[in-house]
This record gives C-alpha cells, structure tokens and sequence, in this order.
C-alpha cells in the first residue's frame, strides 16, 4: 500500500515539471516566431536595397518624411491642360478645359491617360484644339500627342520648342527608372505629389477592377486627375491613374505596373 506521504511528492513533482514544461514550450515558440521573421525580412531584402522590378516593403512615413517625398515627387509631376473649342459658329459660355497629370519619362515626353487626349486634334478645329504642359513655377508650353494605346488607356505626349527641340529647363524632371512590381491586392498605399496643393495625396488599391475594368486595378483614396502618376512609399513610380469612376468620387482605376514597364521599355522612353 502507498503512503499518503508520497501524495505531495507527485504533486510537487508534476508542478515543477509541468511549469518547465511550459517555459520551454514559450521559447520555444518565440524561437519559430523570430526564425520566420527573419526568413521573411531575408526574402524582401534584394527589393528593400532597391532592386528594379521587385517588389518592395512599404514604410511608414513621418511628417518630414511626407513633406520630402512630396518635394520629390513633385519635379517629376506635370499638369496637363486641354482646352477644347466649341463648334464653329458657336460660342461657348464656360470654356470647356480637361485637366490631369502626367509624368515626365524622358526629356519632352510626357506620359498621361488616353482619355485627357483620345480625340485629340478635333475635326476642323485642330488649330484651336490646344494642350499645354506645365510643373510648379514653370511656363506652359504646347504639346502634342506622339502616341496612345486603346487597349492601354495611355498617351505619350511630345513637348518641344519653336525649332522641334525637346524642352528640358524648367519644365521637369525625367524621373528615370522603370516601374516597380507590386502587390495589386487590397490595401496598399501609393501616394502622388498633387500640385493643386501642398499635400501628398494617396490612394489604397483594392483588387481587381469590377466589370468591363477588370483589367485596372481599383483604388479609393484622396480624389486625383486622370493621368497622375502614384509612387511608392520609397518614391518609386508604379502606375497611373487611367480612368476615373464618376459616380464615385475618390474611386480611380489603375494601369498596372508590368503594362507600364513593357510599353515604356518597348519604345526606349527610359533615361539611364
């Protein structure tokens, strides 16, 4: 028969044992958490030290960091203007003007929508049909369209002076580099230096466009133009805006960034 004494001795036995237990079970536990850490933070690294193509660790951004990448951003932007005429023989009370953004990607070509410029010049009125370029402190200038793809939803258009030269000076900055991959699932956040204002603009994607825009990327966000360009929290360019959805107001569908990179390289926009 077992004595009664030996009772507490299991007792303290099985605590002892079973707290040990549990303490190597949590260690073990913190090991497999930071062992996957690690391995995840290892497999990003190459895109993190800015690897072209790849995709990247989005960063959270203080407010000096927001006002640099605005500042940043902001020599590449272009505003885009078109100011289409009536009919002839007819007056129009409001000028009708179409305004977006574009990017600078080479030295007198600006990249935008198609839908800025899908019927640009106008029948019998292609002498008045005018679209001009500008950047923040600059002087507007005429431009034509070189280029658009349907199918894209983009247009490329040729900025140069009197004597067919490509303007460069106060105009923008070649931005240089082509898209960036990225992640078109829902909740990353591109930003876009406004130039109606002093702020950085964003917008959250979400997924696949709905419908006939399936092939967009939608997005909701601040409310930006047609044709602005969207960077990365690390200022890399990844898309832009190629329609808009008027009957939600903030809502914008994007172009996605292995288009962009084919159609760019394709016709050797890219400044070394």
């Amino acid at each position: 028969m077992i004595s009664t004494s030996f009772f507490p001795f299991i007792r303290r036995f099985a605590l002892f044992h079973g707290a040990t237990l549990r303490g190597q079970c949590r260690k073990l536990h913190v090991r497999l958490v930071v062992a996957t850490f690690f391995v995840g933070w290892s497999g990003v690294a190459p895109a993190r030290a800015g690897e072209t193509g790849s995709a990247e660790l989005p960063r959270l951004l203080t407010r000096d960091d927001r006002a640099t990448l605005r500042d940043e951003l902001a020599a590449h932007v272009v505003e885009i203007h078109r100011l289409i005429p009536p009919p002839k023989g007819m007056v129009a009370p409001i000028p009708d003007v179409r305004s977006g953004q574009g990017l600078c990607v080479a030295p007198g070509r600006i990249l935008t929508a198609r839908a800025l410029v899908a019927d640009w010049p106008l029948p019998n009125r292609a002498a008045e049909d005018h679209i001009t370029v500008q950047v923040v402190g600059g002087v507007p200038s005429t431009a034509s369209v070189e280029w658009q793809d349907t199918a894209l939803g983009l247009a490329i258009l040729n900025v140069k002076d009197a004597k067919g030269v490509p303007l460069e000076s106060a105009r923008c900055k070649p931005f240089g580099s082509p898209p960036t991959a990225w992640d078109t699932g829902n909740g990353l956040v591109l930003y876009t230096a406004y130039l109606g204002d002093s702020t950085l603009r964003e917008v959250a994607t979400r997924g696949q466009g709905p419908d006939f825009r399936a092939w967009f990327v939608m997005a909701d966000g601040d409310v930006v133009p047609l044709g602005t360009p969207l960077f990365s929290s690390r200022g890399r360019f990844v898309s832009v805006v190629g329609e808009l959805d008027t009957e939600t107001p903030g809502r914008s569908f994007l172009v996605p960034s292995a288009a962009l990179a084919a159609m760019l390289a394709e016709r050797s926009l890219w400044v070394p």
